[in-house]
């Protein structure tokens, strides 16, 4: 377990004054082979981590969660900018995944191959990849639970902006916002079982692109299309402002 004072303090502002730092040179942490779940960060702030498979934090073959961590200007040659997780479980909550890049695959925010996940809370927003997929997320062969997530402005030159799911995954996005992913909100390759309900999605289902799809999309109840009233998208503040409810 590795943590700041936030955890012990409550004060969550402890997460943007205790850096982890990689300098361009390394990844920030790197959990491998963690069975059980021992593997807990907490209250950081992780940048300029640098890696081919995972720039901010690398998690392959492990239990792990990360929780209350900004994790912003992360490279990865490969995969995962942000976060590249392999053959892993991880549970991730209000966490902010920002800004983070790849120069040669995809995932630019988080890359999820294999295991069960959860993101919760999670602001995955303005992170992009030069040449293949998923903008904010790629998830292949794993079965992620999105719960009151926000995926948000990312970008990618070719498919899903916002999400690029392949490879058999079976996941529900609940009470989620994406909005203003660049070529599209989400991309589907492959046989997928996609549950989206009670989200924001711009363009709503036409803006869920797929191809050789053998699997199911279910655009289930609740679902609308409304402009997000962030508190300050210009300054990157995508918290949703009381307008909002």
């Amino acid at each position: 377990m590795v943590a700041s004072l936030a955890l012990t303090t409550g004060d969550k502002t402890y997460r943007d004054s205790t850096i982890i730092d990689g300098s361009d040179e390394i990844p920030c942490i790197w959990i491998e082979g963690v069975e059980r779940n021992d593997a807990f960060v907490y209250g950081f702030t992780i940048q300029h981590g640098s890696n081919s498979l995972g720039g901010g934090i690398h998690c392959s073959e492990s239990v792990a969660s990360i929780s209350n961590c900004l994790i912003r200007w992360n490279t990865a040659i490969d995969i995962g900018g942000g976060i590249a997780c392999l053959d892993s479980d991880i549970y991730m909550e209000y966490c902010i995944i920002r800004e983070n890049e790849v120069d040669n695959a995809g995932g630019g925010g988080i890359y999820l191959r294999g295991g069960h996940s959860a993101l919760w809370w999670c602001d995955i927003s303005y992170n992009s990849t030069d040449i293949l997929d998923g903008g904010g997320l790629y998830c292949t062969d794993s079965n992620p639970i999105i719960t009151n997530c926000t995926i948000a402005y990312n970008s990618v030159d070719s498919r899903g902006g916002g999400v690029f799911f392949t490879g058999g995954v079976r996941t529900t996005l609940r009470n989620t916002i994406m909005w203003g992913n660049e070529p599209q909100q989400m991309w589907l390759s492959g046989e997928n079982w996609i549950t989206v309900d009670y989200s924001d999605i711009q363009g709503g289902i036409d803006d869920i692109r797929a191809d050789h799809v053998d699997g199911y999309i279910f655009f289930d109840e609740g679902n609308f299309e409304e402009f997000p009233m962030f508190v300050d998208r210009r300054n990157h503040d995508l918290r949703l402002s009381w307008d909002s409810f």
